[in-house]
């Protein structure tokens, strides 16, 4: 009589090897062992703003991230980071303007097709399916390291620099609700000020949550330090903003 996986209980093939299936185990057999570290709060929080997790029958899916070709480094640091087989393609989109189709950017993808990969972000607050609207903050991530959580959130749907004025800024946009009410307590937290309210913007119902000045300095400070996993131009930006003196 066939067995079931011991992690996912789907019926085990004769080409699995051991106890547990191949949805499981990556390619070479293993079975992920992930502790959750500084570098996996980033992760996870990036993952929450940039990323997607689908799946389908058969216990089988994915984790995918899909940035610019500009910001892949931190797709490569992700596949060296991440304990079972991940892998980084890049792709050509094609854009149809005005009737006409055009080459568009090169843009790179990573997936994650593991259970166990899988199971350990929906753990820490990396849900299935459609989720801007919905996303709300990682408990155990913030509790690991709460600025490497928050500067994966920056990292994926931030912006950091400069103003046409010269003024340093750090700005945040997101659809959820709680992340909004999340983000802005963080700042306050940093800045020592009370919570900004921050409203929808009328055009597409986003919040742009974003400080200028001293306070972006701050905030710029205490989440981009010295070693740090990040997107290596946002880095530099805010090593800048972070320096910054009226």
């Amino acid at each position: 009589m066939r067995k079931r996986c011991a992690k996912c209980g789907i019926l085990v093939s004769k080409n699995c090897k051991g106890e547990y299936c191949t949805h499981c185990r990556d390619r070479s057999g293993k079975i992920p062992e992930i502790t959750l570290d500084e570098r996996f709060s980033y992760l996870i929080g990036f993952a929450q703003m940039d990323g997607t997790m689908t799946k389908a029958t058969r216990n089988r899916g994915r984790l995918q991230i899909e940035l610019t070709q500009y910001d892949a480094d931190i797709l490569y640091e992700f596949e060296q980071l991440i304990p079972c087989n991940a892998t980084v393609k890049e792709r050509v989109r094609n854009v149809r303007l005005n009737g006409r189709f055009y080459k568009g950017s090169i843009t790179v993808i990573l997936r994650v097709c593991n259970r166990g990969f899988r199971d350990f972000m929906e753990k820490h607050g990396m849900p299935y399916g459609r989720k801007s609207e919905t996303i709300a903050p990682s408990r155990t991530a913030t509790e690991s390291s709460e600025r490497d959580y928050v500067r994966g959130l920056y990292d994926a749907d931030g912006s950091v620099g400069f103003t046409a004025k010269g003024f340093p800024f750090v700005s945040f946009t997101t659809q959820s609700e709680a992340m909004k009410e999340y983000v802005s307590e963080y700042i306050s937290r940093v800045t020592g000020k009370p919570i900004k309210t921050t409203n929808r913007n009328k055009r597409d119902g986003v919040y742009n949550i974003m400080v200028t000045k001293e306070d972006a300095a701050l905030l710029a400070g205490e989440l981009y330090y010295d070693g740090c996993l990040s997107v290596q131009r946002k880095f530099e930006n805010a090593r800048k903003v972070s320096e910054w003196k009226p």
